[in-house]
């Protein structure tokens, strides 16, 4: 029955409004449809309209075909393509539904940016003017009436097609008190992933910094690299924080950092900076590097930034290819745990190591082999005897397998391998030999 009222109600829509001059025309389903006085449509119950990228849902609406206006009923749905979302008490709306008023009246743009306003113009389908606004990412609900951080506005414009909104006697508030008056601003949309401006702020509690703010600026550097700038203030700190990113035509690299001055540790600049980054070098070779480094062992847990308990810092080339891959790498291990501080310099903190792998088929006995050779160099900063050993290895590994299928899904596998390494210590007055070490092994399965 439904199917056949949205037939119905199709057709009277192409008839009564201004729709059927243009390309596309609306789809209106009811419960209910009244036709009156020749020029007028008036729908009841679960109306829902949809026209081009407009999805509305009322509880009634009344098409006046002389006016060519929509008076709508609600409460109401205007879903405008997959970011605005808007929802009223009631609307007078064209028949394109893209201009009119809608009376107490709440935006949603991208699930991230609530507009509230006592009432809202739509001009062109370009521009929304809210009047009396109030702008917060904050969650409001009957329990929390009160957003964390809202802008009061004696007006605000959504540009639809810049995508930027334009904040007239703005006003800031934190937990509901005013903090300072501008009489303009203007910032992106929560759509707009490249545009220089503020983006949305946000809330962050923590039991050591109390309640605080972070409000972030982008700014973009040409098409392929851009920083965000994002103070952060509660009670306790003052904190600036800075996230640097570029694309390259054969790589990315991202540095995230911070700068803090709190009650935690005070007259102390706190720091910490992480940078990562690959580069491809061609012929299937990749350039990487990791960057950690902090002024103190808790700031990244007070801040919250990072749960490493150690630092890393590595460069490193590898290539791999469908039989064959190479590694060649340089680390510097730094530890944060508290335990280990007072032995930092015993602990095996540099590592130098390659490695290379190649597998192999045999035509004669079949299966899949393997084979690799490989340099390991690891030294402690201690010159301490046998504490501050430094151990070198080389060695290489070669092994092979094969399955066999038979009977009622019995599978055997058998395989073996051979190890073989050599290790010169330093450091160390209990070790003054060169030391060998090999290891066969074989093995067997069987699964059913």
């Amino acid at each position: 029955m439904r199917r056949l009222l949205s037939a119905i109600l199709t057709t009277a829509v192409v008839v009564f409004a201004p729709m059927v001059a243009q390309a596309q025309t609306a789809t209106l389903l009811a419960d209910r449809v009244e036709i009156k006085n020749d020029s007028q449509l008036i729908a009841t119950g679960n109306v829902e309209i949809f026209f081009e990228d407009i999805h509305l849902k009322a509880r009634a609406i009344l098409y006046d075909a002389n006016a060519k206006t929509y008076e709508i009923t609600g409460p109401l749905v205007l879903k405008e393509g997959d970011t605005t979302t808007i929802l009223a008490s009631s609307a007078e709306l064209d028949a394109d539904l893209k201009n009119g008023i809608v009376q107490s009246a709440r935006m949603m743009l991208d699930d991230q940016l609530q507009l509230a306003a006592n009432e809202l113009t739509r001009v062109e389908g370009r521009y929304t003017q809210l009047y009396k606004a109030v702008a917060s990412s904050c969650q409001v609900c009957a329990n929390n009436p009160v957003p964390l951080w809202q802008i009061r506005a004696k007006r605000i414009i959504h540009d639809q097609e810049e995508k930027q909104l334009y904040f007239h006697g703005a006003q800031f508030r934190v937990m509901d008190v005013p903090v300072f008056y501008l009489p303009r601003l203007r910032m992106p949309d929560p759509t707009v992933r490249r545009a220089r401006g503020f983006l949305v702020p946000s809330a962050k509690t923590s039991t050591r910094l109390g309640a605080g703010l972070l409000l972030p600026y982008f700014i973009p550097i040409g098409d392929s690299a851009d920083v965000t700038l994002t103070p952060y203030v509660s009670e306790n700190t003052t904190t600036l924080q800075l996230r640097y990113r570029q694309v390259f035509q054969n790589g990315d690299v991202e540095i995230n950092a911070a700068s803090s001055r709190d009650t935690i540790i005070p007259d102390e600049q706190r720091t910490y900076v992480f940078g990562i980054g690959g580069f491809d070098l061609g012929n299937r070779y990749r350039l990487s590097f990791k960057l950690q480094e902090t002024s103190d062992p808790s700031y990244l847990l007070d801040y919250g930034y990072s749960g490493t308990d150690r630092l890393e810092n590595s460069v490193g080339i590898s290539r791999t290819q469908a039989q064959r891959y190479f590694n060649a790498e340089i680390l510097n291990f730094e530890t944060l745990r508290g335990t280990e501080l007072t032995v930092e310099d015993q602990l095996p903190n540099f590592r130098v190591e390659t490695l290379y792998q190649r597998r192999f088929q045999p035509s004669r006995i079949g299966g899949v082999g393997q084979w690799e050779l490989g340099v390991q160099a690891h030294t402690r900063a201690s010159d301490v005897d046998v504490l501050g050993r430094d151990v070198v290895r080389a060695g290489g590994k070669i092994e092979w397998s094969k399955n066999y299928e038979f009977g009622p899904g019995l599978v055997a596998n058998i395989g073996g391998s051979f190890a073989s390494d050599v290790y010169k210590i330093g450091q160390d007055s209990g070790f003054n030999e060169t030391i060998f070490n090999s290891t066969p092994g074989i093995e067997l399965e069987l699964r059913w």
